[in-house]
């Protein structure tokens, strides 16, 4: 990603409403609606404190309550991977993807794919 791409859009242009910095997110997550429990991947777009921009497969009602989840890329003390995951809900759909406003977010340590993959029972094909 060049400097240019990576700076932060802070600026308020005419006809934008939004207020707080957004920070380029090409990064994969996944959304889990609260209510229902459904799960769909996707792809982030931007993120703010104020909340997410991700293109998803599915379009989500306005008003949806749901957990994002990130795989956040900075380990924490360089080892354990964290992911974030963020409660909102749905406010907006645009071109570049549904929007959703954070309502709380934290961090979370997680094993990685590969401690996954090796801590997993020996499977057997038969």
């Amino acid at each position: 990603m060049s400097p240019a791409s990576a700076r932060a859009r802070c600026s308020v242009h005419s006809g934008e409403r939004r207020f707080r910095c957004r920070y380029p997110l090409d990064s994969k997550l996944q959304c889990k609606v609260i209510r229902s429990g459904q799960v769909c991947s996707g792809q982030g777009v931007d993120i703010s404190s104020g909340g997410i921009c991700f293109v998803c497969s599915e379009l989500l009602p306005i008003g949806t309550k749901v957990e994002i989840s990130i795989d956040w890329p900075v380990r924490l003390s360089n080892v354990t991977p964290l992911q974030l995951r963020v409660i909102g809900h749905v406010i907006r759909h645009e071109k570049r993807g549904t929007a959703i406003k954070t309502l709380r977010y934290d961090f979370h340590t997680h094993k990685s794919r590969l401690e996954e993959t090796a801590s997993a029972p020996n499977m057997r094909v038969a």
